[in-house]
């Protein structure tokens, strides 16, 4: 069998990288095909510390370092998979272990969760460090769409398309839009980019337009907390129809998710969107943006909308549509769980 020494990310904290790493690393069907061994290489413990100055994080990573060449020496792995970021002083983290595995000749396979690359490759050290890290690497993508973002560095034969998948759970059959006001959420960490504060913008529209619904917003603290998530609610005036109910996981999230009518996330900064697939599973309408795979998931028209980032407007528009068409939308949450089944569940 083969060896392969797997780098990667698992909780804590939640996100989408650390939810496939925690996958892999859990996988029956991956540890009984080759001999396995993991380094987390991870260095925050929580979402707070991802923005942290790199100077706090030196001795974490020293250990990660100390830990990944004690399994080269004693496992001696023919491969060496890495979860790589790929900008920003997370990749020239990254770019340590690369570097290491090919001075000892070991075969690479980078899976990316990320992107920025096309943005960074025209300066001279990121240029230089980009060609070493991806000459002779096989790279998995989430999407074919993400593919211009490697293009310079990669051939497409060396690429592999792998979409993140989730372990399928029974969802009972449950009539939507028949309460008088729909229940939309929003299911994201608190990061600007996730577009929080496009979705308040649109529902301030949607009000204004004497549109009913009530909303729901989950998620971790990160670089909005939750005491300037309402004050933001309380400034537009939407204290009576938004509420945080803080982060939600496992059977509270799932209950949210069974509980909602339309799922929102217009994110500005994407890989993949592992939220929309999650939303499709519980046959939730969709509506997000035109971003990285965005669109090789949520099928636009069919099992939800896309929208332009940023444009609040627009989502306002859209959620419109969607809250006075329930039976259009409720088909679209259908059609979302059979895409979900067929292409997206964790066996396939």
């Amino acid at each position: 069998m083969k060896k392969i020494l797997l780098l990667l990310h698992y909780p804590p904290p939640v996100h989408g990288s650390s939810i496939v790493g925690s996958q892999i690393k859990e996988s029956k069907k991956i540890n009984n095909s080759f001999k396995t061994r993991y380094v987390n290489i991870g260095t925050s413990k929580n979402l707070s510390q991802i923005k942290k100055k790199p100077i706090s994080k030196i001795l974490p990573y020293f250990r990660i370092i100390t830990n990944y060449l004690i399994q080269l020496a004693k496992f001696k792995p023919e491969v060496i998979y890495i979860a790589m970021t790929v900008k920003g002083v997370g990749f020239y983290k990254d770019f340590l272990f690369v570097c290491i595995a090919k001075i000892l000749r070991k075969k690479v396979v980078l899976h990316l969760h990320n992107k920025g690359i096309v943005n960074r490759q025209e300066h001279i050290i990121d240029n230089f460090l980009y060609r070493m890290t991806f000459n002779q690497s096989k790279i998995i993508l989430l999407s074919e769409k993400l593919y211009s973002d490697v293009k310079k560095y990669v051939k497409k034969s060396d690429v592999f398309i792998c979409p993140n998948g989730l372990p399928k759970i029974y969802v009972k059959g449950k009539i939507r839009f028949e309460r008088q006001s729909p229940q939309l959420l929003f299911l994201s960490n608190l990061i600007s980019s996730k577009g929080i504060f496009t979705f308040l913008r649109a529902l301030e529209l949607l009000k204004k337009n004497n549109v009913e619904f009530y909303a729901k917003i989950a998620g971790n603290e990160a670089d909005i907390s939750k005491e300037q998530l309402k004050q933001k609610i309380f400034q537009l005036g939407l204290n009576d129809l938004v509420v945080y109910v803080g982060p939600k996981y496992d059977n509270d999230k799932h209950k949210l998710m069974i509980e909602s009518d339309i799922f929102i996330f217009p994110t500005h900064y994407e890989t993949f969107g592992l939220v929309n697939v999650e939303a499709m599973m519980f046959k939730l309408p969709v509506i997000s943006t035109f971003e990285g795979g965005i669109p090789d998931v949520v099928v636009n028209g069919e099992t939800g909308l896309l929208v332009q980032k940023r444009n609040h407007i627009e989502l306002c528009s859209k959620l419109e549509w969607m809250i006075n068409n329930p039976k259009k939308a409720k088909k679209m949450g259908i059609a979302g769980y059979e895409r979900f089944n067929k292409k997206y569940t964790l066996d396939v």
